[in-house]
């Protein structure tokens, strides 16, 4: 409970102390996948830098010597851009003995990599093939529905009109209450 310890973080006397169960807002499996994804999006967990940085492997890039990240270091003024690993660049090669290795070279590496190992073309067309399927499922299911509400409304429409139409022969009594709950149901089945 939130009110029940003073700024001291002292228990209040009961006396002042008031629970009452309370609904919940959202249901648990919701606010739990909110607070994950809260989780992920912390400043506390990934920094600014690392999403945001000018950098392209920022953050996914590790030595393979000791395991500690990659960071820019630079040369010549900044005209030289390197990766280095982040011991060795604080303790010198008595940390580690990682590489350095240029930023456009290893760059270039991982895009060639991943052009040609994800964005295969056969790869490319089996994944479009398979979300335009589902799209033309979602749309057939979407057709479907349109077209079994307008049944419904057609139907309700049809009753409707037979029941006025007994009403304007005398059939049917307008005050009788059961025909008017009639009336009031297919009217909100055909809205």
């Amino acid at each position: 409970m939130y009110h029940e310890f003073w700024k001291t973080r002292e228990r209040k006397p009961d006396a002042e102390v008031v629970e009452m169960a309370t609904p919940p807002i959202i249901d648990a499996a919701e606010f739990e996948a909110v607070q994950m994804l809260l989780k992920t999006r912390s400043p506390a967990l990934t920094a600014p830098r690392v999403v945001s940085g000018p950098t392209l492997l920022t953050g996914i890039c590790f030595c393979a010597g000791c395991g500690m990240a990659m960071t820019l270091r630079t040369g010549k003024g900044g005209r030289y851009r390197y990766y280095t690993c982040s011991t060795k660049a604080r303790q010198g090669e008595t940390g580690c003995t990682g590489r350095t290795v240029p930023m456009d070279k290893l760059d270039r590496v991982v895009a060639d990599h991943i052009e040609h190992r994800l964005l295969r073309p056969k790869r490319l067309e089996q994944i479009l093939s398979s979300v335009l399927h589902r799209r033309e499922e979602r749309a057939e299911r979407r057709t479907t529905h349109i077209a079994e509400l307008r049944k419904r409304t057609a139907e309700a429409d049809a009753k409707l009109k037979r029941l006025y139409d007994a009403i304007e022969n005398g059939v049917a009594d307008l005050s009788d209450p059961m025909l008017k709950d009639r009336i009031a149901e297919l009217k909100a089945i055909r809205d």
